[in-house]
């Protein structure tokens, strides 16, 4: 600093101590040993640095003392702006020996305040609060922003401060004796208390009555009252960050944000579940829908935009919402919804304690107990009130239950008493249709016990040879597999034909039926796998419209080891080595009585004949889908999938009798029981 600048800053603050305040619009505020509170307020100079870059040295400087300006009130307003307020004002001591005193600023949200003052030696102290600080560093532990001055008895001291916020604060100032403000704080914290003991207890008594009938609108209430009119509260009164800040300010700027954000949230969710929005309100509900998808977009927001323009988001959010609540409260009250009484005197108390405590913060009525509580008192009540809305739509919805009951037990009488004649007129008529059902059923038992004789006789007594057993598991009476062992000209040579048929029931056993007869006047052409299931195609194509036919047929050479096959549609037979088990190779084919002949001709999906060498001691199994696609009762993956590889393995070296028969049991004990969903066919050859 230059030597004339420094005599400039002297000269300056020897005036400020020499010279009457008075003299630089300064009426001094006396404190005597009388008063207890002293509001500054009316009686300071205030100066608003729109560029918030001064600093004491500037503004002790002088050239800017023609801009301070008399306030003449005990509070003003000051709205979101990035500006710093200088305010001035002068403290007389004219007690006997009082000599320590408290500045109080009374709003927790002020970001940044610095007071100086400047003693006989010229030498500027300067005393830093705010929210932008740790709780931890504050001289005062309070919840609002408290600066010890120390004025001698007889003394006249002039104080600079200096405010910068980026929230809307209330100016009001005051200088208190210790004593008084303890008392006056201890209060405040009783009042505090109740508040936070009125919400405890609503949030308890809510939350049992959520548990015992789960309806979300409890659990959106409870929701708002612990976010909005508890956590927010808590940083808005300054007691979040008396109890939970350390080190870190998160709790006295962010926190606000998110808590704002959530308890919105919820507190549109029970309005929109409280007053059925969606149902009487539609459009009011969408309005509050996209207020609530703005509030959700803000979270994140909140850790990653400047704190200035998060509050002025907050602002538009919380502009809206009061009236469009309050309308849909109006709205429902008209159609009849009698609850939405209490829901609208919570908020007409909450309205017209907020107007009340506008006036105050205008400074048109007086700051008391009365008025400095009014808004904490108006939430509480508020939250009793809803509350009572609750407890009101639960016996509404009780008394509509009640009538509705009563009108279904008339028309369940009504409805009786016409029963009982209509049941005498048709007892007679069901008895004698019950009857006839009678008579039909035993038709169709009949019919299906013939079905089941001729089934039984078209499936062979026995097998062929020791080497071949075959096993049939009808899922009903009658069922749709069916197989055949077809005797050939030539000796060891057998042919195996397997089928089933889409369905169950007597039209599956009609077309096994069909496929016996066509066996049995196939002639030569059994000889021939290829042609013989072709003629077989003949015979079904055209003659069973919405069923099919998957078949396979293979002849084997038990002297030559072979098996000469064709297949249509039909899951391939598994071979068992000594030490693998796999498929005949060779595609599916189509099933019989899709298409005919000329049509698979043309198209290059004739059935064709494959010749399979068969390893000595082998065995070869035929199946039908019923078995590997076989699952456990109560639902699961297929045998096949499951388990059914390593069985065969295990039991590989028994005879095809006793091979099958083990097969049988796995099954059994896989599906837990002995009923299935499908047919089951198996036949087994050993290959000697």
């Amino acid at each position: 600093m230059k030597l004339s600048q420094c005599c400039v800053l002297a000269a300056t603050v020897f005036l400020l101590l020499i010279l009457p305040s008075r003299s630089y619009g300064l009426d001094p505020i006396v404190l005597g040993d009388s008063g207890d509170h002293y509001p500054v307020g009316s009686r300071m100079m205030l100066f608003e640095d729109t560029g918030g870059t001064l600093g004491i040295h500037d503004i002790l400087s002088g050239s800017h003392d023609e801009m301070f300006r008399p306030v003449r009130r005990d509070v003003i307003t000051v709205s979101y702006t990035r500006s710093a307020q200088w305010i001035k004002f002068s403290l007389r001591n004219e007690t006997a020996a009082e000599r320590l005193f408290y500045f109080e600023l009374n709003f927790p949200l002020i970001d940044d305040i610095r007071v100086y003052s400047v003693d006989a030696r010229a030498t500027i102290t300067e005393q830093k609060t705010g929210r932008n600080y740790p709780f931890a560093a504050r001289e005062i532990k309070n919840r609002n922003f408290v600066v010890p001055l120390e004025i001698l008895p007889g003394q006249e001291r002039v104080y600079l401060v200096r405010i910068e916020s980026k929230d809307t604060y209330p100016l009001s100032p005051a200088v208190w004796k210790p004593m008084a403000f303890y008392e006056w704080d201890h209060l405040q914290q009783y009042v505090l208390g109740l508040y936070y003991g009125v919400i405890l207890v609503m949030v308890l008594y809510n939350l049992f009555i959520f548990m015992s009938t789960r309806d979300s609108v409890y659990f959106y209430y409870i929701m708002t009252v612990l976010i909005l009119h508890g956590m927010l509260q808590l940083i808005l009164n300054g007691l979040a960050v008396e109890f939970f800040q350390g080190e870190s300010t998160w709790w006295s700027r962010d926190a606000r944000g998110l808590f704002h954000n959530i308890g919105l949230i919820f507190s549109v969710l029970f309005v929109k579940k409280f007053l059925t929005t969606r149902k009487i309100t539609p459009r009011i509900d969408l309005v509050l829908t996209l207020l609530m998808v703005f509030a959700v977009i803000q979270i994140p927001l909140v850790f990653l935009i400047d704190y200035f323009y998060q509050v002025h988001c907050d602002v538009v959010a919380g502009f809206f919402i009061p009236p469009l609540a309050l309308s849909a409260g109006v709205i429902n009250f008209m159609k009849g919804n009698r609850s939405a009484r209490f829901y609208l005197l919570a908020w007409g108390t909450l309205l017209v304690a907020g107007f009340i405590y506008a006036l105050k913060v205008l400074a048109i009525v007086p700051s008391t107990m009365v008025t400095e509580n009014l808004w904490q008192a108006s939430f509480a009540l508020e939250v009793v009130l809803l509350s009572f809305a609750l407890g009101d739509r639960i016996n509404i919805m009780k008394r509509e239950n009640e009538l509705a009951q009563e009108e279904k037990l008339h028309i369940q009488k009504t409805y009786s008493e016409s029963l009982e004649r209509t049941v005498r007129e048709r007892t007679l008529e069901l008895e004698l249709e019950r009857n006839m059902l009678q008579s039909r059923n035993e038709m169709i038992e009949h019919d299906i016990a013939l079905a089941r004789k001729i089934q039984e006789k078209l499936i062979p007594a026995a097998s062929p040879t020791e080497s071949i057993y075959a096993l049939y598991l009808p899922m009903d009476q009658i069922g749709g597999d069916f197989y055949d062992f077809i005797p050939l000209d030539s000796p060891g040579r057998i042919g195996i034909f397997l089928s089933d048929v889409s369905g169950h029931g007597v039209h599956a056993a009609f077309v096994t039926s069909m496929v016996k007869m066509g066996i049995m006047q196939a002639g030569a052409v059994r000889e021939k796998p290829a042609e013989f299931l072709a003629y077989i195609n003949d015979v079904l194509y055209g003659q069973i419209k919405g069923n099919f036919v998957s078949a396979f047929y293979g002849i084997i050479d038990l002297a030559g080891k072979t098996i000469t096959y064709s297949n249509a549609g039909h899951p391939l037979p598994y071979l068992l080595t000594g030490d693998a088990v796999s498929q005949l190779s060779g595609t599916g084919n189509t099933a019989l009585a899709i298409f005919p002949n000329a049509a698979l001709l043309k198209f290059n999906k004739q059935y064709r004949t494959i010749k399979y060498d068969l390893p000595p001691g082998s065995k070869i199994l035929f199946f039908t889908d019923g078995f590997v696609e076989s699952s456990p009762t109560g639902g699961g993956v297929s045998f096949e999938e499951a388990k059914m590889p390593a069985v065969f393995m295990h039991n590989r070296n028994y005879p095809c009798r006793e091979f099958i028969e083990r097969l049988q049991r796995e099954l059994i004990e896989y599906r837990g029981g002995d009923t299935f969903d499908d047919d089951i066919c198996l036949i087994c050859v050993d290959i000697e």
